[in-house]
């Protein structure tokens, strides 16, 4: 019987989880694959356990297809800031893509 690790990614309630270690593609082309994104960002160090690369499709409210966009888990901040200066605006499958690195969380505890 396969056993199922917990995602990182996610939390319990299905949530997105985020943090610095991650940075969102913006404006992909609708035919760019996960593993041609993977392929791009081999040099740099993507996250050890659970999904490095998440497809998130969006939605929109006129029914219109919303540009397609990525969420990359690297294995730190410093990994994901890398990608972002050196791949910022670069050209993928004919697309100018923009990167933006998620802000650092804050998380309360109750006390």
């Amino acid at each position: 019987e396969r056993q199922e690790r917990e995602d990182p990614a996610f939390a319990e309630n299905g949530g997105l989880v985020v943090d610095d270690s991650m940075v969102r593609i913006e404006n992909c082309a609708h035919d760019l694959e996960s593993d041609y994104i993977r392929y791009i960002l081999s040099r740099y160090d993507l996250a050890h356990e659970g999904n490095t690369v998440l497809k998130w499709k969006g939605k929109t409210d006129d029914g219109k297809r919303a540009p397609l966009m990525y969420i990359v888990r690297f294995a730190s901040a410093s990994w994901a800031r890398a990608a972002v200066r050196e791949l910022q605006s670069s050209t993928i499958n004919g697309k100018v893509v923009k990167l933006i690195q998620y802000p650092k969380q804050i998380r309360f505890q109750d006390s």
